[in-house]
C-alpha cells in the first residue's frame, strides 16, 4: 500500500495537531499512515487516520514505510528550529516534506514543490500539493549532509 503522508513519532504534545490533519485529511480521502507512540500512562480518543501505537517500531520497520509514502509528515515542538533528521530523511529518501518547521524555507534547497509549510501554505491546496511531480533537487544539494563529507571534515581536521 502507498502512502500520501507518513508520521511517526511519540506524543510529545503532537496529538492535537496530528488529530487536526488526521480528521482533515481522512475527509479529503487521502491515504496516510500517521503512526503516534503514547506518552506513559496517556489515554487517547480514536482518531480516523492516526494509530496510537503501544510501543514504537524498529527502523526497518519505518524504513519500509518511508519507502512506500509520497510525503513525510514533520510535526516540530516549540522550541525546535532550523535542519532537522525529519527534513534529512525526507531529502535523502526523495520525499516531500508537510512541516510547522517555517525555518525550512531559509534552507539553500528549499523549493514550495518539495515543501508544505503548515499555517503558512493555503491547507486547501494539500491534496495538489501531494499529487504533484517532486522536482528534482540540484546537483551536489545534498552533499554537506552527506555521511562521507563529514567524514572527510573530521580527518581534514584531524590533519591540521
Amino acid at each position: 500500500m502507498l502512502f500520501r503522508s507518513y508520521f511517526l513519532g511519540q506524543d510529545k504534545h503532537r496529538f492535537e495537531t496530528l488529530r487536526t490533519l488526521a480528521e482533515q485529511w481522512h475527509s479529503l480521502g487521502l491515504r496516510t499512515c500517521l503512526r503516534m507512540v503514547p506518552e506513559p500512562g496517556q489515554t487517547y480518543p480514536p482518531v480516523p487516520g492516526l494509530e496510537v501505537l503501544a510501543h514504537s517500531i524498529d527502523y526497518p520497520s519505518n524504513i519500509d514505510s518511508i519507502n512506500r509514502a509520497r510525503c513525510l509528515l514533520e510535526i516540530t515542538q516549540a522550541n525546535q528550529s532550523g535542519l532537522t533528521v525529519r527534513c534529512l530523511e525526507a531529502l535523502f529518501f526523495d520525499k516531500k516534506l508537510i512541516t510547522n518547521n517555517t525555518s525550512v524555507r531559509a534552507l539553500p534547497f528549499y523549493n514550495p514543490a518539495r515543501f508544505f509549510v503548515l499555517e503558512q501554505d493555503d491547507p486547501a491546496t494539500i491534496a495538489a500539493f501531494l499529487a504533484a511531480p517532486l522536482p528534482a533537487l540540484p546537483p551536489g544539494a545534498l552533499d554537506p549532509y552527506d555521511f562521507s563529507h563529514w567524514v572527510k571534515q573530521f580527518e581534514t581536521l584531524s590533519a591540521a
